[in-house]
């Protein structure tokens, strides 16, 4: 999901995707990956990332932390009133 969080925030400061790769020096088709979530950026590649789009790590993380404690929230919602099976699928 940091990957995706990624991507929308450089999709709002405008910037294209071949301009982050030349700025931060890494390969634009592993930039897509990464913002795909195909792929997890190492430690360098996020710091480079988000130094590039004027972002904090800590509010990525962040944020991405929040998205996946209200799906589970919602998951758990879910399957609380039947919508989801915890069976085999049989």
């Amino acid at each position: 999901m940091i990957g995706l969080q990624l991507k929308l925030t450089r999709i709002a400061k405008r910037i294209k995707q071949i301009d982050l790769a030349q700025r931060t020096g890494i390969n634009r088709s592993r930039l897509s990956l990464i913002e795909n979530d195909w792929t997890a950026p190492s430690q360098q590649e996020l710091d480079q990332i988000c130094n590039q789009l004027g972002i904090d790590l800590c509010k990525i993380q962040a944020d991405v932390l929040q998205t996946d404690e209200d799906n589970l929230a919602a998951f758990r919602e879910e399957q609380a009133h039947g919508s989801i099976s915890a069976g085999n699928g049989r």
